[in-house]
């Protein structure tokens, strides 16, 4: 364990440079391929306990990491190890499931497909890519408590998430996935009242004539246009609503 004592105003770590060991082991983890772009680095207890330090000395390394844009931070997720080609600026988007325990309720999924898709000519515009090439598609219905609260549909690009098709979409949420191994650089979203498509209208149990709330939200990762995202809530039952 770390000791301390204090001279003048200054903390000094008896230890000397245990941070620098923490950021050694790290980075030869990444540099070796043990973390690959997108992993999950353990926690700062975790390290804490490993190296026999304190949590601060952990979190020392971890920061310096972060500046240098090595690995980066998902506030209430955990830490990652960045594709390093690009400088990130994190964009906060709050997951359903998020959105839903906050609220007071809890969330379940149930998902409707998930599959490969060649883009139409107007998705090809919207991800910037040739007519047909492969894109993934999910559908999934979101539920707060026993109610549908969204009904999801996203198209996602493989040259940023290619394992998209392997996930779990019933125990993590398409959001916190992209989030996870894409760190969002751009934000671009419109938020309409429409009529829904039958199908939709019934899955979410609307009462007849009920209009959605539907967000469309492009997303970019890398470079690129990682997700669109077409989020279709009861307006009945749900709000938008923010702090600026």
């Amino acid at each position: 364990m770390d000791h301390y004592f204090r001279a003048g105003s200054a903390l000094i770590n008896e230890a000397g440079y245990s941070y620098e060991k923490i950021k050694a082991y790290l980075l030869s983890e990444i540099e070796g391929g043990r973390l690959v772009t997108g992993s999950k680095i353990p926690s700062e207890n975790e390290l804490a306990r490993q190296f026999g330090v304190v949590r601060m000395t952990v979190n020392r390394a971890i920061t310096e990491l972060v500046g240098e844009g090595i690995i980066y931070r998902i506030k209430g997720s955990g830490t990652y190890v960045s594709d390093g080609r690009f400088d990130t600026t994190l964009i906060e988007i709050a997951p359903i499931s998020e959105t839903v325990s906050k609220r007071g309720a809890s969330h379940s999924a149930k998902v409707q497909t998930v599959r490969p898709f060649p883009a139409s000519k107007v998705l090809a515009r919207d991800f910037n890519l040739e007519e047909g090439a492969p894109l993934f598609t999910s559908e999934i219905l979101h539920f707060s408590d026993s109610r549908p609260i969204q009904y999801e549909v996203r198209y996602v690009n493989p040259q940023v998430a290619p394992d998209y098709l392997l996930q779990d979409f019933e125990r993590i949420t398409p959001t916190e996935y992209l989030i996870a191994v894409a760190p969002i650089q751009r934000v671009e979203y419109v938020i309409t009242a429409i009529v829904p498509t039958l199908h939709i209208a019934n899955v979410l149990e609307l009462v007849p004539h009920e209009p959605v709330l539907m967000l469309r939200r492009r997303t970019f990762a890398f470079g690129k246009v990682a997700s669109l995202a077409e989020l279709h809530h009861p307006s009945s039952r749900f709000e938008f609503s923010g702090v600026i």
